[in-house]
């Protein structure tokens, strides 16, 4: 038995602290058993775990490979595609919950990415052509350090998905700004 700190008020384990982060009201102590992982809503080695995860892998696979090609003129196109196989597992497992809220949580993470790299191709177009090429260098710059930031975190989350997905756990990604599929 461990020990735990919860707010009832706001019905959240707040951990060890005397007051809730939240509400600010003090906490009570609850006697309470954790085991050893996290509470799976599917067997980790059932067929809906294994295609769950590659609905989050398959992705970041198809991202990876359009790096390595984009010395290539066919890199850039495949990024495009990177939400086809997902959608694949999608479309043919559509009776399966757990599959197809995972195919849509990294189906939605594919059309965010897309839509913001044509808005930001858009923005770096008219404001390169607005400001009569100045502009093309400072977006070439802006546009590298978005790269540099946004990719990691991509590609982390994208693992964080398919080992979640892996186990049998749902995955939200955080900060997207919208959800096309629910």
């Amino acid at each position: 038995m461990l020990q735990v700190r919860f707010c009832a008020f706001c019905r959240l384990d707040v951990g060890g602290f005397s007051f809730c982060p939240k509400c600010g009201r003090p906490t009570e102590i609850l006697e309470k058993v954790y085991s050893a992982s996290p509470i799976s809503e599917v067997d980790p080695n059932s067929k809906s775990a294994s295609l769950a995860m590659w609905s989050h892998l398959s992705p970041l696979l198809i991202s990876a490979m359009s790096f390595v090609l984009s010395f290539f003129a066919v890199g850039f196109l495949l990024i495009y595609f990177a939400w086809v196989p997902t959608f694949l597992i999608l479309k043919s497992n559509k009776s399966d919950d757990f599959i197809a809220s995972n195919a849509k949580e990294a189906i939605n993470l594919q059309i965010d990415l897309i839509v913001i790299f044509l808005v930001g191709a858009i923005f770096y177009v008219v404001f390169g052509v607005l400001t009569l090429g100045i502009g093309f260098i400072v977006g070439g710059l802006f546009s590298l350090f978005l790269f540099l930031l946004l990719t990691p975190f991509v590609a982390i989350n994208q693992i964080r998905a398919s080992k979640a997905a892996a186990n049998g756990r749902r995955f939200t990604y955080p900060l997207l700004p919208f959800r096309f599929l629910k």
